[in-house]
């Protein structure tokens, strides 16, 4: 079976690691495309597409560079790698950013008075503007966008973190590869 087949024996752990890199890249790309598509107040700078589309490319470079075995693909994981552990880190604290600033006066794309759902502290004149205003919102398509935007902020900042962690170990498996190759 064309699955099972590889250059060398240790390459079907690196291409297993690129699977689970994969899979959790394509859960936060679906995230990044459903927060943006529904709620993009709550995902500002759209960093869950856009970070999410170097971790694909990544684990496609690697899924291959374990089933072909070419250093110059091996190379490119490598280098692939890295920058993923950079863009980990950038959305990981865009995500905590986003996540931090939701219910707050300070959030970079909603306005005070367009949350009709959110009261992050207790303010008379906010809870006064709710009530005088209760007919002309939409409080559970708020609330709905709310939740929407907390999750997909959540789930990029956790998968975040153990994509660091995979990646990692592909860089690692990557430099044995390389400088084994040059012996």
């Amino acid at each position: 079976m064309w699955f099972d087949r590889f250059p060398r024996r240790e390459n079907r752990g690196m291409f297993r690691l690129c699977l689970v890199e994969l899979m959790l890249s394509l859960v936060v790309l679906a995230g990044g495309i459903w927060c943006y598509r529904d709620t993009s107040d709550y995902c500002p700078y759209y960093s869950a597409v856009w970070t999410a589309i170097i971790y694909v490319l990544n684990a496609i470079v690697g899924s291959a560079a374990a089933k072909i075995g070419a250093p110059n693909l091996y190379m490119a994981h490598l280098v692939l790698s890295l920058i993923s552990i950079m863009m980990c880190l950038v959305g990981g604290g865009l995500s905590a950013r986003n996540w931090l600033l939701v219910g707050t006066y300070h959030h970079p794309r909603i306005d005070r008075d367009e949350a009709f759902c959110l009261l992050g502290q207790h303010d008379t004149s906010r809870i006064s503007y709710i009530f005088s205003h209760l007919d002309k919102y939409d409080f559970a398509q708020c609330l709905w966008q709310l939740k929407v935007g907390v999750a997909v902020n959540s789930i990029q900042f956790v998968v975040s973190g153990l994509l660091i962690l995979l990646n990692f170990l592909s860089t690692l498996l990557c430099l044995k590869r390389t400088c084994t190759r040059c012996f």
